[in-house]
């Protein structure tokens, strides 16, 4: 299995993929080679999610998020995440194809 993961991150990000780090990026200034970087066009504040380059980032509310420190463990099978808000889209509500309010960004 195989997937090509574009990342647009402000500042930091860790990807995971299950529960195994496969990359880093320490600062908006450091790139590794096949990420992607742009200019986020329509900025959405933490904790929301939005449409990127034509395509769209489909979830339910099973996906959270927080602004806040982001505790050792969280990646484990069994963290508790009750406490971290439900990621919502640019509508206010879960996002799928159509909903958002943003033009597309092309790269």
């Amino acid at each position: 299995m195989s997937a090509n993961i574009f990342i647009a991150a402000d500042n930091k990000y860790a990807l995971y993929v299950t529960r195994a780090t496969v990359a880093t990026n320490t600062g908006t200034t450091v790139s590794m080679a096949g990420v992607v970087i742009f200019m986020e066009v329509n900025m959405v504040p933490s904790g929301r999610v939005s449409c990127i380059a034509g395509a769209f980032v489909l979830f339910d509310n099973r996906w959270k998020s927080t602004t806040g420190a982001i505790p050792t463990g969280f990646e484990q099978p069994g963290f508790d995440d009750l406490a971290w808000p439900v990621v919502v889209g640019e509508e206010g509500e879960e996002a799928y194809p159509g909903t958002g309010a943003s033009a597309p960004v092309t790269v």
